[in-house]
């Protein structure tokens, strides 16, 4: 049975052989750091590596047990991963439309 709590910590609860004891087992939450690094690599390099520094913050504040740093440090490294990607489609874009606009100007 999974529960989240204020912390975004996941907690499983299992129960053994004797109903008042119970193992709480706190799972890791994803790092994002592919995402982090294809956002840099391919889409937007500032972006990419603010991502790539939360990223890279996860395991380390999981292994202190700051279990909810660990997953704001995760989030933080999603949410500037989409928007590393967002900016570089953006940017493609207005590039492609200029590129275009400019190539039937000098025909």
């Amino acid at each position: 049975m999974e529960q989240n709590f204020d912390s975004n910590e996941h907690v499983v609860e299992q129960t053994t052989e004797h109903e008042n004891s119970q193992e709480h087992v706190i799972v890791k939450p994803a790092n994002n750091l592919v995402l982090a690094i294809l956002t840099t690599i391919c889409c937007c390099l500032p972006f990419g590596i603010v991502a790539i520094i939360k990223a890279s913050q996860v395991n380390n504040l999981f292994i202190l047990k700051q279990y909810a740093a660990a997953q704001a440090s995760a989030d933080e490294a999603k949410k500037w991963s989409y928007i590393g990607i967002a900016t570089g489609l953006v940017v493609s874009i207005i590039y492609l439309l200029f590129n275009l606009a400019c190539h039937s100007l000098t025909r």
